[in-house]
């Protein structure tokens, strides 16, 4: 499902087998840990050599549980505990993971908002795309006693994907019923702030802030094709 990389192994999810495996660099075993009864979905190592991983909340009877932190061989150091959101549909808890320095950052994939945490403390929760409201985002559809849940055309999506240079995030914004929604928005990481936007050029569905060369890499989608595109950030100094 994920993956992230140090200077000399890499950490792979494996969600069927709720799985975590450390590679080196030659593709050689390192070890591997299983998550118990919680399916892993997101990965990001944090400097010190923990690992975070971000769970799916309905594949586990204690669905508070959602973001912990691990030690290499897979002992908690910590979690991550969230209160009941909409009854906990398996949407809300979608989202991307990607340590900074000290920092956290969740970035929600159908809930519009960023949280920030510091050693498994809440910094910030901030509601992006100017405080939408997601009630219309989502439907319930009812089959007998089974209730099932879906997106609506009016869904506004927080994230596809983001990164981090200096002091601002850098979040692709996208929308469920509306193709040529193709923006890439500017917060300040210290507060979760919204700063600016810029449209990209076709959707984007994944970036990478290339730092070397102070510009971001996008790879967009249009018409049936993917692209790779390179913009540069001088205006965002």
């Amino acid at each position: 499902m994920d993956f992230d990389a140090t200077s000399d192994f890499v950490a792979i999810v494996e969600r069927s087998q709720s799985k975590i495996v450390q590679l080196d660099y030659e593709g050689n075993l390192i070890q591997e840990f299983r998550t118990e009864e919680l399916a892993p979905h997101r990965i990001s190592l944090a400097p010190d050599r923990s690992i975070n991983i971000l769970y799916e909340s309905g594949q586990s009877e204690n669905k508070n549980r959602i973001l912990e932190n691990l030690s290499l061989d897979g002992e908690s150091n910590f979690e991550i505990q969230e209160g009941e959101i909409n009854g906990f549909n398996p949407f809300v808890t979608e989202g991307q993971v990607k340590n900074y320095k000290d920092a956290l950052y969740y970035i929600g994939y159908y809930e519009p908002f960023i949280k920030k945490y510091s050693e498994g403390e809440l910094i910030y929760s901030r509601k992006t795309i100017d405080n939408y409201d997601t009630s219309a985002n989502y439907m319930t559809m009812a089959s007998g006693e089974e209730r099932i849940f879906g997106l609506t055309p009016a869904t506004l999506i927080s994230s596809n994907d983001f990164d981090v240079k200096g002091e601002l995030l850098f979040i692709i914004s996208n929308s469920n019923g509306d193709s040529g929604f193709s923006f890439i928005d500017v917060y300040n990481k210290e507060t979760g702030n919204y700063l600016e936007s810029f449209r990209t050029l076709d959707r984007a569905i994944n970036l990478n802030v290339y730092e070397d060369e102070d510009a971001i890499l996008t790879i967009e989608y249009s018409e049936e094709r993917f692209l790779f595109r390179k913009y540069t950030l001088s205006g965002f100094e």
